[in-house]
This record gives C-alpha cells, sequence and structure tokens, in this order.
C-alpha cells in the first residue's frame, strides 16, 4: 500500500474531430479539468504553494506542458483550471499517457509531492516498452471511461502517488 499524499481532483472529455459540427474541432481534443488536490502533505513546514504541471506523454518537451496558478499556503488548493490537447484522434489516446503532477513551489526551485498517470498501463507507446505506461488501476478505468464516453465529462479523484518511475534513463 502506498501512503496516502493526498488526492487530485479533475474531470476530463474527449471531443472527437468533426463532432461539435462539421468539422468541428478540426482534430481530436482533450480537455483536462484539473479543479482542486485535497489533504496535500508538505514535505517540510506546515503549508505549500502548489501548482499542478500535466504532460501528455510521450510528448515530453516543455512546449507541450501545460500547468496552473501556484495557489499559496495551502493544503488543499483549488486550481479551477482547464488545459486543452488538440491533434489527438481517438486511437493516439491509447498510446498516450496524460501525466499530472503535483508541485511545492520555493523560491528558487520546485519539489515535486506526487502525482497520477493515466493510462491504459500498457507498458508500451507505439510499440516501444516505456516505463510511464504504469497506471494504477483506478487510473486505467479513468482513462478507459474518457475513450468509452466522448464528449462527456469523466470525473475523478485519484490518490497522488510518490512512486512514479522516470520517464527517460538519463
Amino acid at each position: 500500500m502506498i501512503p496516502n499524499h493526498g488526492k487530485l481532483n479533475l474531470a476530463l472529455k474527449f471531443i472527437p474531430a468533426g463532432s461539435e459540427e462539421p468539422g468541428l474541432p478540426p482534430t481530436g481534443e482533450l480537455h483536462m479539468w484539473v479543479k482542486n488536490a485535497e489533504n496535500l502533505v508538505p514535505r517540510w513546514g506546515t503549508t505549500v504553494d502548489a501548482f499542478v504541471q500535466c504532460y501528455i506523454l510521450p510528448d515530453d518537451i516543455k512546449l507541450s506542458r501545460q500547468k496552473t496558478r501556484i495557489v499559496k499556503k495551502n493544503l488543499n488548493p483549488t486550481f479551477n483550471h482547464t488545459m486543452v490537447y488538440d491533434g489527438f484522434e481517438l486511437k493516439d489516446l491509447a498510446e498516450a499517457c496524460a501525466e499530472f503532477t503535483v508541485w511545492h513551489r520555493e523560491t528558487f526551485s520546485k519539489h515535486q509531492l506526487g502525482g497520477i498517470r493515466l493510462s491504459l498501463g500498457t507498458g508500451n507507446s507505439y510499440g516501444l516498452q516505456v516505463p510511464w505506461m504504469d497506471s494504477t488501476e483506478e487510473e486505467r478505468h479513468t482513462w478507459e471511461m474518457v475513450f468509452k464516453h466522448p464528449q462527456q465529462w469523466v470525473e475523478a479523484t485519484l490518490p497522488l502517488r510518490t512512486n512514479l518511475t522516470l520517464r527517460t534513463s538519463s
């Protein structure tokens, strides 16, 4: 059992290309609404200046990173922030992983408090074995619901993990 380092509340929705009206959206869009975090555990001290950062792996270049604003001095921060990634087909989501990490911001550094990875948990992406397709059963179920219910918000409250394997060997 992994110790609980708080929870992340979010909602996700996949909008297939052309499903809103003919030609719109032009490509599939993944909408991710980061609502709030609960019961964050500070690494030291009594409070946290928190923000959430997201990548859709395997694309982990800095340009593709999206993040929320920083909520200062709060163990239960409300972000209420929506991120949109476009250019997706439904089949791409089977190979991808939405990685959300919660961070504590300090003056000159940041420290990861925990994270979640939404994927099918296969260990593979586009035919390559990768360490980051390691979703828990609960995370896998959330991602599967996004596939099964396009154009509908899928809500989830997921425990933050502190054992996220590194994305690369470097």
